[in-house]
């Protein structure tokens, strides 16, 4: 499994690129976020724990899996990483395929921006519809 890692003066985090959760995130050594040892990371399910995305849905829905395709889709690295003294961050991004049209029938550009500044970290969806029909 592919991961991002975040680095500053005194936090850490790690990025798995399969799902785009965050599996690991420490301040001053100091664990904050973790996935258990008992955690499948095998690319073919969803890492459980840690700070998932779920999109397009959270919870069960009609159209596919529990929580949506994209915590079990493989995200790319869009910015980054940059890694400089107290701040860090990295944009990965999603975007509809013919796959996850056949699931949920819209296009868009899925971009999550996750940013260490000292000690604090910060995570950002941005959602683009890049088709012709509304989302919804």
């Amino acid at each position: 499994m592919e991961y991002v890692e975040l680095k500053t003066d005194n936090a850490f985090c790690k990025i798995a690129k399969f799902g785009a959760t965050l599996v690991d995130w420490k301040v001053d050594s100091n664990p904050v976020i973790f996935v258990s040892p008992n955690a499948v990371l095998d690319g073919k399910k969803a890492i459980r724990g840690g700070i998932p995305v779920c999109f397009p849905s959270f919870g069960p829905w009609s159209y596919g899996a529990q929580h949506g395709f994209a915590r079990t889709s493989t995200w790319q690295v869009a910015e980054g990483p940059s890694n400089s003294g107290d701040e860090s961050s990295v944009v990965l991004r999603l975007e509809d395929t013919e796959e996850t049209r056949k699931i949920w029938n819209f296009k868009f550009t899925l971009d999550y921006k996750i940013k260490i500044h000292g000690s604090t970290l910060i995570l950002d969806l941005d959602l683009k519809n890049v088709g012709d029909e509304e989302i919804s």
